[in-house]
């Protein structure tokens, strides 16, 4: 099931709006922790303009996917209905998958997908890495209360979505990393950045996928 998922404000935790079916574009259920697969990320330019020159925060910011896994799920009434249907249909398609509906409402939170994701409307215009390329979708995003939220196969435009894939690496001394970036931007490789992590210094650019 595709569906929209945005921090709620007042019940601080993610709140699931449906994008298909007879629910589309109700909230169909609340969770601390949602995994969604093919996802993209939308930002409501009116929205954030709002936030900006109010100071009040609003919902204009949403992680679009297909609704793999929750955690802490409560479904609303609308939602109920909305989501028997889809997972019934679940069981069915994946043979064996009778405990499907118990692995969706039992996921395990505790490892971090990937690279980590943020948006804050005063100082980014859209979603982006903790490197600060502005990402537009992934393969598979994670959101939790606790963990933050972070994805894996991340990538730079929507309507391309599989032609540029996000990549980084690690070096030993800050030298070497300014030497890669300088390479890669020669390269004409995009977004070339360096990071100094706990890791150590982090290259990190934009790559065509070879997929």
């Amino acid at each position: 099931m595709r569906v929209s998922v945005y921090f709620n404000l007042h019940r601080k935790c993610f709140s699931i709006r449906a994008e298909e079916g007879p629910a589309k574009g109700r909230v169909i259920g609340h969770a601390d922790g949602v995994t969604l697969d093919n996802v993209t990320y939308h930002v409501g330019k009116a929205g954030q303009a709002k936030v900006r020159a109010t100071g009040h925060k609003n919902v204009h910011a949403t992680v679009r996917g297909f609704i793999s896994a929750a955690f802490n799920f409560e479904t609303t009434p609308v939602g109920e209905q909305a989501m028997l249907p889809w997972f019934l249909n679940e069981a069915h398609t994946n043979p064996g998958s009778d405990v499907f509906r118990a692995h969706f409402l039992r996921a395990n939170y505790t490892a971090k997908v990937g690279d980590r994701i943020r948006y804050n409307p005063y100082l980014t215009d859209t979603f982006e890495t903790s490197e600060g390329l502005p990402v537009a979708g992934a393969d598979v995003a994670h959101l939790s209360l606790t963990l933050g939220h972070t994805a894996r196969g991340l990538r730079k435009e929507e309507n391309d979505m599989l032609t540029q894939r996000y990549q980084q690496w690690v070096c030993e001394t800050l030298e070497e990393a300014h030497a890669k970036a300088e390479a890669y931007r020669k390269a004409g490789h995009q977004g070339v950045r360096v990071k100094e992590t706990d890791d150590g210094p982090v290259v990190s650019w934009w790559e065509e996928s070879t997929d």
